[in-house]
Order: structure tokens, then C-alpha cells, then sequence
């Protein structure tokens, strides 16, 4: 004998398959945080630039601290979301 939900289907589940389970909230400092996303994209992209600027003749090799910037601001971007991150602990 099949169990009938309280909607009256024999055989159909009491709980609606329809239904989702709670997502998790997003704490700020999270590895898909924007931030340290961003962060870690821009230093890949200033090293590239640096190698780029350094052994071939492609870029000027005054490139080579617009490179160091850029990993400067992605090390930023980290230290940002590491700070959200701490504060999300806190309070």
C-alpha cells in the first residue's frame, strides 16, 4: 500500500520535490568573494605583464612597474577581503 500525501495522490511524497534546501549565506572574505577573486586575477596579470615586459621586446620595459602596481593593488585587494573577513567574525 502506497502512502497518499495530504494533497490526496496515492504513492506522491508528503514533501514537495519542488521545494529547495536554505542556501548558505555568502560571508564577505569567502573564497568566491569578489574581492579576493579580483585580488588573485590581478596578480596573475601584472606578473604576466612584468615577464611580458622583462624578456621580450614587445612591451617597454618601463611596463615592468606598471606590472609591480598591478600585483601591489591585486596584494591589496586580498588584504581587503581579509579585513571583511575578520570583521564578518566580530560582530
Amino acid at each position: 500500500m502506497t502512502a497518499a500525501s495530504d494533497n490526496g495522490e496515492p504513492g506522491a511524497r508528503a514533501s514537495s520535490p519542488h521545494v529547495s534546501a536554505p542556501q548558505k549565506e555568502q560571508r564577505a572574505g569567502s573564497p568566491r568573494s569578489p574581492s579576493r577573486t579580483a585580488g588573485f586575477v590581478a596578480c596573475l596579470i601584472g606578473a604576466l605583464v612584468m615577464i611580458t615586459a622583462r624578456f621580450t621586446a614587445i612591451l617597454p620595459h618601463a611596463a615592468i612597474w606598471a606590472g609591480l602596481a598591478i600585483v601591489a593593488l591585486g596584494w591589496a585587494l586580498f588584504a581587503l577581503s581579509i579585513v571583511r573577513r575578520a570583521r564578518g567574525f566580530k560582530g
